[in-house]
């Protein structure tokens, strides 16, 4: 039987009332945030596609084929075709009616597409949208839930809007776990989203609490010499250090640089980070000689993969700079400060001058404990220029 063509209302008209509804919650989330001073770095990427409907579609259908396509053009940056492909998915969803779970799988790739175009209040009504319709379609307790709710999240924590992100990741970790268990490897996603927020916002204690269960998911389903499992345990080292509890941050940093020398390439720049991070913790205890051999190592590899004059390189060498000052090792000091000095002063334009200006007030600390005042001094005033903000142009 032939079936009867339909008139399609465009996909854009029929998001206006979610878009109002957005706009009043946004404004709202911008006045928390104020109030709150929130800040927040990305923690958590918005991935495509969506999480696939609970109950899988049969292979083959239209809504399949628009999906694969529209994930195909998203990928290859053809985002018009990839809007165009999604608002036909999103039109053969709702033939299968209003029970159907395809629609609001549509709706979150939709809505990814529109925060990549910088479509963000479009963006906030469909994530909301989705969620609503898998509540009511599926229940509070249903995983696709969860991931709504986590995308919901993740697109706040984008804008800087933490306050309204943490509940919904909180909710989503209550989902997972009441679906999979507590120690299923399917709550690392939202665990580590919600550790994110922690850390952003200097909860390290809750931060802490939250990743040890990160690592033990991670060591159970891995197992003890996965190359994963020293990252994590790197990242739980690192919330001990940022604790001042480095007697629990060394066993983890050592633990996790043996793993990492086991299992990753001599070159990686993850073991590079571990042994730097290892060495920062020495160093911050007045332990310089242990400190310098993990310096020199993580500046090697750094220095052999990224280049000479790279800005983390440049930042190595400042820290090394510093260590071996410490151990009385002047002009091997100086050296590494002026090494650095000068491939920041080739990264400086355009770029943030802190680092530059780091660098410089190391290098001047260095000169005056040597007896160079002069020398010193215009040093500093060097960095104290960097650190000024610029001067404001117009009236």
């Amino acid at each position: 039987m032939r079936r009867r063509a339909r008139v399609s209302v465009p996909l854009q008209s029929r998001v206006v009332s979610w878009r109002r509804r957005a706009r009043a919650a946004r404004v709202e989330a911008l006045a928390i945030a104020a109030r709150c001073g929130a800040t927040l770095a990305l923690i958590a990427a918005l991935g495509w596609p969506a999480a696939a409907p609970a109950q899988a579609p049969p292979a083959g259908t239209r809504w399949d084929q628009h999906m694969d396509a529209a994930a195909r053009a998203f990928r290859e940056d053809r985002y018009d075709e990839a809007q165009r492909l999604l608002e036909a998915a999103f039109d053969e969803a709702e033939r299968f009616g209003p029970a159907d779970p395809r629609a609001a799988t549509t709706l979150n790739s939709l809505a990814l597409l529109y925060v990549t175009r910088g479509k963000l209040v479009e963006a906030e009504a469909l994530y909301q949208h989705a969620l609503a319709t898998r509540e009511k379609l599926l229940g509070s307790w249903d995983p696709s839930v969860a991931t709504s709710l986590n995308n919901l999240a993740g697109f706040y924590v984008v804008q800087g809007r933490a306050t309204l992100a943490e509940p919904l990741y909180r909710r989503a970790l209550e989902i997972g776990e009441r679906a999979f268990g507590a120690d299923s490897p399917q709550l690392d996603t939202a665990l580590r989203n919600l550790v994110g927020v922690y850390v952003d916002q200097r909860r390290y204690p809750e931060a802490t609490a939250l990743y040890t269960r990160v690592v033990a998911i991670g060591e159970a389903a891995l197992g003890p010499d996965d190359p994963e499992l020293a990252v994590r345990l790197n990242n739980l080292a690192e919330m001990y250090r940022l604790q001042g509890r480095a007697a629990e941050a060394e066993p983890l940093y050592m633990r996790a640089l043996a793993i990492a020398d086991k299992a990753m390439d001599g070159h990686d720049l993850v073991l590079a980070a571990i042994a730097r991070n290892l060495g920062a913790l020495y160093a911050a205890g007045g332990q310089a000689s242990r400190a310098e051999p993990l310096y020199e190592r993580a500046l090697r590899i750094r220095e052999g993969v990224l280049g000479p004059d790279d800005p983390a390189v440049a930042v190595t060498r400042v820290e090394m700079a510093r260590v071996r000052a410490a151990a009385g090792k002047t002009a091997e000091a100086e050296t590494l400060y002026q090494r650095a000095i000068a491939s920041q002063e080739k990264q400086t334009p355009g770029r943030s001058p802190a680092a530059l200006a780091d660098a410089l007030e190391g290098y001047a600390i260095l000169l005056r404990q040597s007896g160079r005042a002069a020398e010193a001094d215009q040093v500093q005033s060097r960095a104290r220029r960097l650190r000024e903000p610029p001067a404001k142009s117009g009236p």
